[in-house]
């Protein structure tokens, strides 16, 4: 008597070959033999991964380029292409252009260097780091604008001039006294400080209330406050503020825990250039050059380019420190939570304050863990930190856990390491929306995709490929979802291309939007406008008949001899296939079935062009290309020329490279006593499936069954997505595997929620 068994979640994702025998993990009942190019979903089913769209070529395909994200809000999210010595700009699925030419800028940074550029953003302004280069900031104006600078550093109000000095009621009989003063503009908005003016002097008597020092200067733009410093001891010690351009001293005892910033010269030759930069508690911070890799510098509070300090040091001076440790590691990448995690090559620190409010004096180093992290930024999920581990093989998560008083996390990769051996990460991203997926792009071109909610205890890996090498990925928002954007090296014609492609949505209505195809292009003839169709002329008005299609507006051209349009009146669809041209606004037609009464000589805004032919291909020539054509899979084709063409017309066509999706389950285990190595059979499973069609499933890749899937369509329209339960008859076999395959050949969706395999034991 068969057995049903079932297996409702997948969660766990593909597990390493090593592990296949540990029915034990409570990992494996939720994990999967094989996960290619389908990706767990965090509520437990799995999904085979949508197509990539085609943007456009790099601008220069012989070497490589880089993806870097840039988002200055939710809304304003561009994707960055950094190649040898340039950048480009790319928005919503679409390059930026600017008089029909590619929005380009010019950079220092070769092909060479742009994987080893490390960023952060406030608003439109991202800085970037290389240790060969000094800091720059990349800057938005407009959609089309854009700026890249060397970072100025210093105070950025122009120190006062024209300092001058006069005493008042100096009696020549008494006490002989030099008293000497310097002045700083000061904008109270920003917090920012000038650097001291040129000192100026005056001979007077010890100060009081009648015998006095008045010093004045001149207004310096920006400012709207001054401090007056005066020296005592040797330094010059802060006496007082002014809103205006005159300050009386009146025997005003000088402060000389408070004194005037002084100059400081940094990032200013090659050595000394920080390779990795983040913000901290409203500072700037940088770390890591070449002749100081484990130094830290921060700016002054609220004045990012501004790392000048004053003597004795003051809370909101610029910041200083170098980690004491064992070893010299250097810091590889800051990341701001609660305190500042600081990653090195060696381990893992945590940089707090004291007190709570980080200034020079109250600096605190807690070391936290020595695995080391690699170039590779991290990610911050939540509160949660991502790294990838110094040899680059190994994913770690990094979060404060209160028993311990200390962060610490899990090795990810334990479970599937046979995905990362003899590789490393070399790009990374997180999709946060929908499904909280993460993209790592491998060094041998391939891609794995890491499911992960930490709260549900979700991670789950799988493996991804196409026709070529992934290089570059990264990931923005765009609309309601997290837009994922690749840089893909093909072979087109013997020839290397990088293409800028961009993962498409895989949420849509109607099954001829669906996009499982790589590298891309659609065509889309529904018409948005208000010229209208009318049927006319008929007799018999039957099928097969010539008849009359008159455009309220020129719309036919000679070549739609061969296309059809189809127009749509309330709920129903009429395709007239075009037979003979007449002239923009006429042709004669021939109907695909009756012609309903609604359709006879009425007027509609509602219609399609369907083509027969689709050119702009040419980025796949040469290549074979899997076709979806009003929601029917249709025949794979060659690109020749640049075009293709379709045995029939359609009005929504997805055209690009096959993608082959493939699920397996591991061997079944029975939840009271084991079943390993006893040899096994299954006749049948039933598969628990949402929005899915098309597949073949059996007890391995070799040996699969089709199943039935149209039921209840109208003639024309295409097979619906299925959703529920569909029962699968496997060809029979004896073995002592028991496991159930599902592949996806064509362009179409699949998403399994769970497998129920009906099993026969033997002995």
């Amino acid at each position: 008597m068969p057995t049903p068994l079932i297996q409702p979640s997948f969660t766990g994702g593909e597990l390493s070959p090593s592990l296949h025998s540990r029915v034990d993990l409570s990992k494996y009942s939720v994990s999967l033999k094989t996960c290619r190019n389908f990706y767990v979903q965090a509520h437990g089913g799995v999904s085979n991964r949508p197509g990539t769209q085609f943007i456009a070529e790099t601008k220069t395909s012989s070497k490589k380029s880089r993806l870097i994200p840039f988002e200055f809000n939710t809304e304003q999210t561009y994707v960055l292409e950094f190649g040898d010595l340039y950048m480009r700009v790319f928005k919503d699925g679409g390059q930026v252009l600017s008089g029909g030419s590619a929005v380009e800028i010019t950079t220092p940074f070769t092909s060479a260097q742009v994987d080893d550029l490390q960023f952060t953003q406030s608003a439109d302004v991202m800085t970037i780091c290389h240790s060969s280069h000094a800091p720059r900031e990349v800057a938005r104006s407009s959609h089309t604008s854009w700026t890249l600078t060397t970072i100025s550093f210093g105070a950025s109000l122009s120190a006062p001039t024209g300092v001058s000095v006069s005493a008042q009621n100096y009696d020549a009989t008494l006490d002989n006294r030099s008293h000497e003063y310097a002045v700083t503009a000061v904008d109270t908005v920003t917090g920012a400080e000038s650097l001291a003016s040129s000192t100026s002097s005056v001979t007077n008597n010890s100060l009081s209330e009648t015998r006095t020092n008045t010093t004045t200067w001149s207004a310096v733009t920006g400012a709207d406050r001054y401090n007056v410093y005066k020296k005592k001891g040797g330094i010059l010690a802060f006496v007082g503020a002014s809103d205006t351009t005159t300050f009386v001293d009146d025997n005003i005892d000088p402060d000389t825990a408070d004194t005037a910033p002084t100059n400081r010269t940094i990032f200013n030759a090659t050595g000394t250039y920080p390779s990795t930069v983040s913000y901290f508690q409203q500072r700037l911070a940088f770390a890591q050059s070449d002749n100081a890799p484990q130094t830290v510098w921060l700016s002054q509070t609220g004045n990012y380019h501004n790392f000048n300090v004053s003597t004795p040091l003051r809370d909101d001076d610029g910041i200083t420190f170098t980690i004491a440790a064992q070893q010299v590691n250097e810091i590889r990448h800051m990341m701001p939570l609660a305190n500042l995690v600081i990653l090195t090559s060696g381990g893992e620190w945590l940089m707090r304050s004291a007190d709570g409010v980080l200034t020079p004096v109250s600096i605190v180093m807690e070391p936290q863990g020595y695995r080391g992290a690699n170039e590779v930024p991290p990610l911050l999920i939540g509160n949660t930190i991502l790294y990838i581990q110094s040899k680059g093989s190994i994913v770690r998560d990094l979060s404060y856990t209160l028993e311990s008083d200390s962060y610490t996390g899990n090795d990810l990769t334990v479970l599937a390491t046979h995905l990362f051996e003899g590789k490393q990460v070399t790009s990374w991203a997180f999709a946060q929306a929908p499904h909280s997926v993460i993209w790592a792009v491998l060094s041998d071109g391939s891609l794995s995709a890491l499911t992960y909610m930490r709260e549900h205890e979700v991670w789950g890996w799988s493996r991804h490929d196409t026709d070529g090498t992934y290089e570059s990925v990264c990931s923005v928002s765009e609309g309601s979802e997290d837009a994922v954007y690749f840089i893909v090296n093909r072979t087109i014609g013997g020839v290397t291309k990088r293409y800028v492609e961009r993962l498409h949505t895989r949420v849509f209505s109607d099954v001829a939007d669906a996009f499982f195809v790589d590298s891309g292009l659609s065509y889309d003839g529904t018409h948005t406008g208000s010229t209208t169709m009318t049927l006319s002329g008929g007799t018999t008005w039957l099928h097969g008949e010539n008849i009359t299609l008159t455009a309220s507006a020129s719309t036919f051209v000679a070549g739609d001899v061969g296309n059809a349009f189809v127009l749509t009146i309330g709920v129903e669809t009429l395709r007239c296939k075009v037979t003979a041209y007449t002239s923009g606004t006429v042709v004669t037609v021939q109907a695909a079935r009756d012609v309903p009464t609604a359709f006879r000589s009425v007027a509609t805004s509602t219609w399609s062009k369907a083509v027969d032919e689709l050119s702009g291909l040419g980025h796949l020539e040469g290549k074979s290309v899997s076709i979806l054509a009003d929601g029917n899979a249709e025949a794979q084709l060659t690109v020749a020329s640049g075009a293709i063409t379709l045995t029939n017309p359609a009005s929504k066509i997805h055209v690009g490279l096959p993608i082959q999706s493939d699920f397996e389950t591991l061997s079944v285990e029975h939840p009271k006593s084991t079943i390993q190595g006893k040899v096994k059979s299954i006749a049948k499973v039933n598969l628990k499936v949402k929005d899915t069609r098309g597949g073949r499933v059996g007890p391995n890749f070799e040996r699969m069954n089709e199943f039935k899937q149209r039921a209840y369509e109208a003639y024309g329209e295409p097979t619906a997505l299925r959703t529920g339960d569909i029962e699968v008859t496997l060809p029979s076999d004896w073995n002592r595997l028991g496991s159930v395959c599902y592949r996806q050949d064509d362009p179409l969706p699949v998403t399994i929620l769970a497998v129920i395999p009906e099993i026969t034991i033997g002995h």
